[in-house]
């Protein structure tokens, strides 16, 4: 905790790390989220890894001069092998492993078209699952248009932003509804929200909205109007205990 915010530094939960299609098989790159250096990476076996980078041995960073062998990596320096998990499994001329020489890896999964990954400050398994972002066929919807942009802030205060409907007005140019709606609801690590939204930029159209909050790291709104249906996500992914890169990715059917 920090003088600024008595919350965790970095909250347990998933986060994006990287754009999926940008991560070809054997490709890997240095990121650094979480307060790490952290090395993203697709082994030859199509899955999306994330590893811290340095090497356990002396250090090398895993991310420069380092290369994808099957589902892990190869340090630099030594040639050091570790598995899609970490263990390390060949050290070059030695007929042994050390037991306890493993890279911390992170559990990830892939959603339209991001990779994420789970940070837990215990290393627990994940809590919970990622939900599908867009319904359906995605060749139904539109391309993603995504923004990108680093915040200096808590990543909490990112989460909590999208439902503070007190800034609606002054910063998204909206209007009291003709029809006030706000229903918040909790299921397990999901906040949904319903309300209904006036933009005064559209000839003065009321929508309704669906926003669920899936921890901190992951924020999806649903609207729809008539036969179009739109849906934005907002990722928040600490770089820094109060370092935030935040996306936002918009798409419609």
């Amino acid at each position: 905790m920090s003088e600024r915010y008595p919350l965790p530094p970095i909250p347990d939960g998933w986060y994006a790390v990287g754009e999926a299609g940008a991560l070809a098989p054997g490709e890997l790159r240095p990121v650094r989220f979480f307060g790490r250096e952290l090395v993203l990476f697709r082994g030859e076996d199509g899955r999306a890894r994330l590893f811290d980078a340095h090497c356990p041995h002396l250090g090398a960073h895993l991310g420069v001069g380092g290369r994808v062998e099957g589902a892990g990596l190869r340090c630099p320096f030594h040639g050091w092998r570790y598995d899609g998990e970490g263990r390390c499994v060949e050290v070059p001329r030695l007929d042994r492993t050390p037991p306890e020489a493993r890279v911390r890896s992170y559990p990830t999964a892939e959603r339209d078209e991001r990779v994420f990954a789970w940070f837990h400050a215990k290393d627990a398994e994940p809590g919970w699952e990622l939900p599908e972002i867009r319904e359906g066929d995605p060749a139904a919807w539109t391309p993603w248009v995504v923004e990108r942009h680093e915040v200096r802030t808590h990543v909490q205060d990112m989460a909590e932003n999208i439902l503070d409907r007190a800034h609606f007005i002054h910063v998204h140019d909206m209007e009291e509804p003709a029809a006030p709606r706000f229903e918040a609801r909790f299921e397990g690590p999901a906040m949904t929200v319903e309300q209904n939204l006036k933009m005064t930029s559209e000839a003065g159209s009321e929508v309704a909205s669906r926003t669920t909050n899936w921890g901190p790291g992951l924020s999806i709104t649903r609207v729809d109007v008539g036969r179009v249906h739109s849906v934005a996500f907002i990722t928040h992914t600490p770089i820094e205990p109060e370092r935030v890169e935040f996306q936002l990715a918009f798409s419609m059917h």
